[in-house]
Parts: structure tokens; sequence; C-alpha cells
């Protein structure tokens, strides 16, 4: 791994030799000296990797000779998967091998009197048990048979989807208040319970523990143990620069699954991608995640529209092999298991679970990133700490986090490219905020609410992602014309008389990608015709508020995939000006049309998956013309 860390001083060397007219006469000459030394290096220490994965393919060996004697024959079989063949997505249709125990538990759930029962579904680490009692849960039939189904350890997940923090009273209920509360709700309801990663060994019974323990004690190697052996040469074969992509997933919780847009933007800003002449740092990572699937490492959790990963997670016992390597990026996890005061260097800082994490112990500035994960309760001094201690911080990531204020101090944070108070409380953001000249995304989304930015947010000249703002004042809207790197923008409370202004700052962002803009209320009327030149680029339109009339410069967007409108209200056809978007594929009017027919001709909408038409309230008549919708 250590070819990892100076390929990586290498790459950071690079773009300071670019701003050679800002540097003092005679540093350039140095620079290009230490890179063509650690060039030199990397190449001795590359040959010391591929020496350290000898030595593994030995233990390799070992493991297979164990294998063949303890296990089997039908308990193993070895895939060869060729990473070259391009990454498919698996549909559900698709998982083969499963269907005999599938349609097996099927018929137990389904089938059986409604009475408690209990179903054990048992096997080795990685063998399927998860995959296939999700299938099964997830068929239609076992989906309306019962009333509900719940899945321990997810509890908190059901109150983040509904974008909500857990009750602190269920903390503190004792045992047989929850008993009750659980009873009467599930009274008169079918239910079906699953109890996912449940080892139960030898019953508690000391004799059969003594047994076990003799048995093992004669052993070379536990078998779990092999197997991490195994999964570690998986590991041990990446190039240097997915190792460190792989590696970060230890940041998260243990079957956490992450957002792909989060995660590509975290690898972004820990200097982890490699640029390419002509390719988007975003693209590059998109690949390095794609590489990781299709080597199997990373599993795909969710997928969005047009069947790109939306969210992925690691298996349990990957986690395992990226835990034992964290500190070799000098990562650290603090969490109720490993409250470490951190005296070594910890370049990136994972705070999991309910924990008052020693930090003010953390005086160090060689801290770069700080993810905070599953915190019921983040004391004051957590975050003055992380303000105001780590001066090099690139990353501040404190997503679904129970916080109310981003502390002044994060002004003093120069190098700061990534900040999130996603889903949280925080309702503004203090001035000095317009210090961050570095930041890239800002992520500021929540459902409930908008944040309010003060004045000298266009000082964030090299902000990329900026989500979700509260269009205030027209000064704080024409500002936003001097984010030219914006990729992503989404704002709201826009009122009618400003939206002129925030057309001209639009037509300045060639680079949008993604735009998203709400009015003030349902019925107040986005003023957005007086753009002439929208943004190429963009791929992604959301737009919340009525208009008088579909607006004259969608027809110009070429690139664009997702339109969404709401409240349009619009009365006239609007469907003929989009049919025509060659790359549409998904398409939604909720109170967007208020016409009385719409009319789908033939040879339109040539690539749609996804239409979505709702409470149309005047709609009475629908007309699909052969050759149209070929895709739906």
């Amino acid at each position: 791994m250590a070819e990892s860390a100076v390929r990586l001083v290498i790459h950071n060397l690079a773009p300071l030799l670019v701003q050679e007219a800002r540097l003092l006469e005679g540093i350039r000459g140095k620079f290009e000296s230490i890179q063509g030394e650690l060039e030199f290096i990397w190449s001795f220490l590359r040959d010391a990797d591929a020496k350290a994965e000898k030595e593994d393919m030995r233990c390799c060996t070992n493991m297979g000779q164990a294998k063949q004697g303890e296990l089997s024959n039908g308990a193993i079989h070895d895939t060869w998967h060729n990473p070259r063949v391009a990454y498919l997505f698996i549909e559900e249709v698709e998982v083969v091998g499963i269907e005999y125990h599938r349609d097996k538990l099927m018929n137990w759930l389904v089938e059986r009197p409604s009475s408690h029962t209990v179903i054990s579904v048992v096997g080795i680490g990685g063998v399927g048990k998860t995959t296939l009692v999700k299938k099964v849960c997830d068929n239609e039939n076992v989906v309306e048979h019962f009333d509900c189904s719940l899945l321990r350890g997810m509890i908190k997940q059901f109150y983040k989807a509904r974008k909500e923090f857990a009750p602190k009273e269920i903390d503190k209920m004792e045992e047989t208040e929850l008993i009750n509360e659980s009873r009467q709700y599930l009274l008169e309801r079918r239910y079906v319970v699953v109890f996912d990663d449940t080892w139960n060994r030898c019953e508690g019974l000391s004799l059969a523990i003594v047994s076990i323990g003799g048995l093992l004690s004669t052993k070379v190697k536990v078998v779990s143990e092999c197997i991490i052996k195994i999964l570690s040469l998986s590991y041990h074969d990446l190039p240097y620069n997915l190792k460190a992509c792989f590696l970060y997933f230890g940041m998260f919780l243990e079957d956490y699954s992450v957002d792909c847009a989060r995660l590509i933007q975290l690898w972004i800003s820990k200097v982890f991608v490699k640029e390419k002449k002509g390719i988007t740092l975003e693209e590059i990572a998109q690949d390095y995640l794609n590489q990781l699937i299709q080597r199997s490492l990373v599993q795909v959790a969710n997928v969005d529209y047009v069947g790109s990963t939306r969210s992925c997670l690691v298996h349990d016992m990957m986690h395992e092999v990226i835990i034992s390597r964290l500190e070799e990026l000098n990562f650290r996890l603090v969490s109720k298991q490993n409250c470490l005061s951190i005296e070594r260097i910890a370049r990136c800082l994972s705070i999991q679970n309910k924990v008052n994490a020693p930090l003010e112990s953390i005086t160090n500035s060689h801290t770069r990133s700080i993810i905070i994960l599953g915190v019921d309760e983040v004391p004051n001094f957590v975050l003055l700490t992380c303000f105001a201690n780590f001066k090099l911080m690139r990353t501040m990531d404190c997503e679904g986090v129970p916080i109310d204020y981003i502390p002044k101090e994060v002004g003093n944070l120069f190098h700061l490219k990534y900040l999130s108070s996603r889903d949280t409380n925080v309702q503004m953001l203090p001035k000095s905020i317009s210090k961050l000249h570095n930041l890239e995304t800002l992520d500021l989304k929540y459902f409930k609410q908008v944040v309010m930015i003060p004045s000298g947010i266009g000082y964030l000249e090299s902000l990329q992602k900026l989500h979700k703002v509260e269009a205030n004042s027209a000064t704080l809207i024409e500002e936003l014309g001097r984010l030219r790197q914006l990729r992503k923008l989404n704002i709201s409370k826009l009122k009618r008389e400003d939206g002129m202004v925030l057309c001209l700052a639009l037509e300045k962002m060639s680079y949008l990608q993604s735009l998203r803009i709400s009015s003030t209320s349902e019925e107040e009327v986005l003023e957005l015709q007086s753009m002439s030149s929208p943004p190429s680029l963009l791929q992604t339109l959301t737009l919340g508020g009525q208009l008088e009339k579909l607006l004259e410069w969608i027809p110009k967007l070429k690139c664009v995939a997702r339109i969404v409108l709401l409240w349009s209200r619009l009365m006239d056809d609007s469907l003929k000006v989009l049919q025509a978007l060659p790359n549409l594929l998904h398409l939604w009017l909720y109170e967007g049309y208020e016409g009385k027919e719409l009319h789908f001709e033939e040879g339109s909408f040539q690539k749609l998956k996804f239409l979505r038409l709702s409470s149309l309230g005047g709609l009475n008549r629908l007309i699909i013309d052969e050759g149209a919708l070929p895709f739906l």
C-alpha cells in the first residue's frame, strides 16, 4: 500500500507545477526534482508489493488444500470472473441457482396456517443467505400475504427513509414497554420478521464450548480466517488508485448502503481520483466504482431510472478485510467498540454510533477527513474540535447527524472541499462560509426546510454542487452567476420577480448538469422564459411552480434525460414540445397539465423508459399512436 501513498503524493504535486506563475523563483525546479525522486521510489515499491502478493499466493495454495480436505465438493463452487466484460446489472429474474430454496421458503410462509413459526436459513458467510431471504420477502405474493415486515437492525434506516430522526424515547423504554407497544401494533396483523446475521453457538453449554475449543486447537487455521485471506487476494490485485477507493468503504458502518453520488464526491475530495484529459473527475470516479463492482468487491444496492448504480455497499466479510487494512491509509474508527484516544496520525476519522469521542485529545493537524454516522447526539465540543483543530481538513460529512448549527470556525478551513449537513437541523450558515475558496460541494438538502445562505456565496468560485438553498434576495441570486463551475444546483422559494435575474445567472453556468428550481408556493409563477442560451450539458431538470407556458428553451436541451414538472398547470399540449427531445428517459408530470387530452404521436419519445402522470384532474383522453413510446 506504500505505492498508493507515494502515487497520491505524485498526483498532488502535478497541479502545483501547473500553477508555476504563482510559485516563487526556483521552487518549480525543486518540485520537479521531488516528483522525479518519488517516481523512482514508486517503481521499487511496486516490486515490493508484487513480492508480498507472491507470499499471499502461497497462503492461498495452502488454503485450497485445506478447503479440499475439509469441505464437501458440493459446498464450494469456484467461478472465474472476467473483469473485461462490460458490467451489466442483474435484475431479479436473472438471479439463478436459488429457485428451489426460494419457492420452498415462499410456500412455507404463504401456505402454512397463521401461527408463530420460526424458519432458519443457515450457511457460511457469503453463501447467499441474505440475498435468498430478501428475494423471498420482496416477492409480490409474500408482500401481499403479510401486513408488514421488519428487518432487525434496520429500524433507524426506516426513520431515515422517512426523513425523520428516531425518537429518543426508544432508548429509554423498558423492555416490557417495548414488548407491549410492539404486541399492540402486531396483534391483528400477519407479519414476517427476518433476523439477519444471527449466530447461536453452543447454546451456552459449557461441555459444547470445551469440546469445540479442543477441536479448534488442533486446527492450523480457522476456516473463516482462510476465507478472509482468500478475499484479501482480490484487494491485492487492485491497482493503486482503486485500493484507496475500496478502503474508504471502511469509513462507513457494516451493511451501510452509501449513495454513489456522495461516495464519488468524497473520493474526489480525498484526491483518490486521478485526472485524465477530456474526462471529468466524476466520470473517472464512476469508472472506478464500476470496476469495483465488476470485481465483485462492491455490491449494487439500488439503481436509478436509467439503470445506473444509485447506492452500493460491501459484504460484511469484505468489510472485515477493509477494517483490517484501514491503518495503511491512516484511517481511524471511533466507535462504541473502539473508543480510542487518538495519538497517532489520523488522516481520516469515522465517528460511529453513540460515542462522545475523545476528540479534544486530537490536537495534531494531520486529520483531513471526518465522517459522523449513526450518532444520536453530538456535543458542542465535538463540533468545535472538528472545525477548530483540523486546519488541513478537506472533507466534513455530517449527513443525518442531529446538529442545528455550523460553527463560525468553518471559515478557517481553507482546504475544505466537501461540506455536508444534509438531513440535519441546520437552518443558517455562518458568514465565514464565504472564505472557503476551495469548497466544491455544499450539500444542505433537507426535505422539511431550506437553508439560509449569507451574502458572499459568490466567492466560492470552485463550488460544483450547491443544494439546497433559499432564494431570499435578488443579490444572492445574482451572486450565483459567479459560480461558473457549478454542476448541480437546487434552489427554492424563488419569487416571480427574481426569475429574470436567475436566468442571467444560469446562462453563465456552462458546466451545469442538474437543475432544480421551486417557487415560494404552488401558486407562484416561475418566470424563466428569458433564458436564451440554457446550459447545454443539462441532464436533469426539475421545476416546481406554475408555468404560464412551457419554457421555450427546453427543446434546446439535447442532453436532458430527466424532466419533472410539478404544479406547472399547463393548458397547451406540452408533449408536442417534449416528444422530440432525443435523450429523454424519464418524464414525470404532477399537476403539470390541465388540458383534457394528451396525444403521444407516432415516433415520439423514442428513448423514454419511465412515464408518470399524476393528479392531472382535467385529463379525460389519452391517445397513444402506434410507434410511440417504444420502450414503455
